[in-house]
């Protein structure tokens, strides 16, 4: 329990809001038919208070990781977030 507290601590204080909501996802990604997936839905705003940030901050990085081809979004209703391919 304490080393998970001084790791939400330290990327906190140290990563940007880029580099918290890549740890988050990398955290939950699951292999599901052999893609890597996150499997529960999420919103923007469980997105930024899981990361410590404003949700219209989450829907502009959000919009620029699939734009960029970084993440996809699968099923907009469920907000599931997969790796592109």
């Amino acid at each position: 329990m304490v080393r998970t507290l001084s790791t939400t601590m330290k990327n906190l204080a140290l990563l940007d809001v880029y580099g918290r909501v890549r740890a988050l996802f990398e955290s939950m990604l699951e292999t599901v038919d052999g893609q890597e997936m996150i499997s529960q839905p999420l919103t923007q705003q469980a997105i930024a208070d899981r990361v410590g940030s404003s949700r219209e901050m989450i829907a502009r990085i959000l919009k620029e990781l699939v734009f960029g081809g970084y993440i996809r979004l699968e099923k907009k209703k469920n907000h599931y977030y997969s790796k592109a391919a």
